[in-house]
């Protein structure tokens, strides 16, 4: 009871909200965002050849950066990836030279290092904060994810996923990594022992799916399904064969990007180029129109003032939703 009203009483406040775009004076666009910067005021975002942060106490471009190139100048595409490391170091990869990169945003300072194959296609990649501290790293046409343990600054063997196109990967509260499998119709994830669990969606290999969420409020893993036009949610406990699969329609929006914070989910409508909210468990889906139009909302995060910030993957701009 106490739990609907507070629901309840958030509905009500989401009627008000907002969104504000923050423009990138470069013309960057922004692909994957991040907050866990050891300066405050930081939210994050990487760039197809820089990265960048956006001064949320001003609502204002902060900094932008290029990033070293390894034979010389600057890197001009391929910068995929955004988390922070408990050292403090932003971490992102560029996909075409398979080169992992930290940035200290105290020093200002890059490292990089090669990341061993198979490396063709990286995609996303994340921190198991909450498991055995390794970085997980997707590498979508092998099928598999490169883990590096930053205790020994070595690479253990490549993963298998057990599926196709690992994407959208998300550190979660039971310890494991959970992503998407696009091209296979699945999600699930890897345990810091090896093992791996798979799901399958009720929508099938079509329905591409993209970016994975964890809630500690209901204990559910959340995914995003682009073609399927979806956000399909199962219980962490569960496990094959025996889970349901439940999920909600968001007809014609292709939903990308999502994270989920005080008994909500926050999704990418890239299509219909909204902000959807969605309570945790189901629900009404409230919808929030991006003020300037075609700008395909694409990743989202909780940034540091608490607010859900976003990328566009067609406008050079962040965006905040308050």
């Amino acid at each position: 009871m106490k739990y609907t009203i507070l629901l309840f009483f958030a509905s009500a406040l989401l009627q008000a909200q907002t969104i504000t775009q923050v423009p990138i004076p470069s013309g960057s666009t922004a692909g994957n965002v991040c907050a866990g910067s050891p300066v405050p005021n930081q939210e994050w975002f990487v760039a197809d050849n820089e990265i960048g942060w956006i001064d949320t106490s001003l609502e204002a471009i902060g900094g932008e950066i290029r990033v070293p190139a390894l034979t010389g100048g600057f890197v001009t595409t391929g910068l995929v990836g955004c988390d922070f490391g408990i050292d403090g170091k932003l971490y992102f990869a560029n996909q075409k030279t398979a080169t992992l990169y930290a940035y200290d945003p105290i020093s200002l300072t890059f490292a990089w290092q090669s990341i061993p194959a198979p490396n063709s296609g990286v995609a996303g990649l994340v921190w198991n904060k909450n498991g055995d501290g390794k970085l997980y790293i997707m590498i979508p046409p092998a099928n598999a994810i490169q883990i590096w343990n930053p205790t020994t600054s070595t690479w253990d063997a490549a993963l298998s996923t057990g599926g196709n196109f690992p994407h959208g990967p998300t550190a979660c509260p039971d310890g494991n990594v959970w992503f998407a499998l696009t091209f296979s119709g699945q999600f699930g994830y890897v345990t810091p022992s090896r093992g791996k669990v798979l799901f399958s969606v009720p929508q099938g290999t079509g329905s591409n799916p993209f970016d994975v969420a964890c809630s500690i409020e209901d204990n559910n893993a959340y995914v995003t399904e682009m073609n399927g036009n979806v956000i399909a949610w199962v219980d962490r406990g569960a496990l094959p064969p025996s889970y349901t699969i439940h999920y909600k329609a968001l007809p014609s929006s292709t939903p990308k990007g999502m994270t989920i914070n005080n008994g909500f989910v926050y999704i990418a409508c890239s299509a219909t180029n909204q902000l959807c909210v969605m309570p945790l468990g189901g629900g009404d889906v409230h919808r929030y129109n991006v003020p300037i139009t075609n700008t395909q909302p694409n990743k989202v995060n909780i940034g540091p003032d608490g607010n859900v910030w976003f990328s566009e993957h067609n406008y050079a701009a962040m965006a905040v939703f308050h």
